[in-house]
């Protein structure tokens, strides 16, 4: 019976061991993909990738809600258009200062 047990504890190390080895290598997977990814590029990759893009759409309707979301969108588009406003008064006051 003891060599029963103890085939059974060699096992369960074995199994302890392999595990803790499996977690290290996932630890250590998911350091090199946060230390992969750069936060400034975001961005720009999820305007250029369409599935990307999906995927963040589909996330914000799912965090926010519809109405949450559109109100986000509405208070962007109204955001956009005050910097292109600002943008081009102020390339139209350099423009005629140029010219004085």
């Amino acid at each position: 019976m003891s060599a029963r047990l103890e085939t059974l504890a060699y096992e369960r190390r074995q199994l302890q061991d392999r595990s803790a080895l499996y977690r290290l290598r996932l630890r250590r997977d998911a350091l090199a993909v946060r230390g992969a990814l750069n936060w400034k590029r975001v961005p720009g990759v999820l305007a250029t990738a369409p599935v990307l893009r999906t995927v963040a759409w589909s996330l914000a309707m799912s965090l926010l809600g519809v109405g949450r979301a559109a109100r986000v969108l509405l208070i962007a588009g109204r955001v956009i258009l005050v910097a292109k406003l600002a943008r081009a008064a102020i390339g139209y006051a350099r423009a005629s200062r140029k010219a004085a």
